[in-house]
């Protein structure tokens, strides 16, 4: 795969994408950008992973699940993926979705009441804006990520070892 944009449409031969397999974009090292039209639900684990040059992502609002390490190890240097918006249909953050990837700033969505293992870990995470929605963070959620100051929700009920510590 060679294009540096990839756009997934809402239908492909009036059929809907609904989801995005398991590493369907595994490794495409010239990706740059990802545009998702309304409809897809779902993108499976290591979707992205390893996509090293990835700036941008336009999630649909239709979006519900993003799959473990979906997005890990993508925009290594800090000049690639830095900040995305996630859909507010998710109710999780999956387990190393954004490990190793270049992402500075993150505003988890209102229905997010989980933040699942190592989620940020070794990111470039400097900035995380949760919502009131957020009951647990999982260990090492952030672990090795950049962030100076937190704030956590009043709802917060468990946070995990290794959390904020580098």
């Amino acid at each position: 795969f060679d294009d540096p944009v990839v756009v997934i449409p809402s239908t492909i031969n009036g059929m809907r994408v609904n989801e995005i397999g398991s590493k369907a974009f595994y490794g495409c090292k010239s990706l740059t950008e990802v545009v998702f039209e309304e409809g897809c639900q779902i993108i499976d684990g290591e979707a992205f992973e390893y996509c090293e040059k990835l700036k941008k992502i336009n999630f649909p609002k239709s979006l519900l699940v993003i799959g473990e390490r979906a997005f890990s190890s993508t925009g290594l240097d800090c000049s690639n993926l830095k900040r995305v918006i996630l859909s507010n249909g998710l109710t999780e953050i999956s387990r190393s979705i954004f490990r190793r990837s270049g992402i500075t700033e993150i505003d988890i969505p209102k229905n997010v009441t989980i933040i699942c293992e190592s989620a940020f870990e070794d990111s470039k995470l400097t900035k995380v804006n949760f919502s009131k929605s957020v009951l647990k963070i999982e260990k090492n959620a952030f672990l090795n990520t950049q962030i100076n100051e937190v704030i956590i929700p009043p709802n917060v009920k468990e946070i995990g070892e290794n959390n904020f510590r580098w």
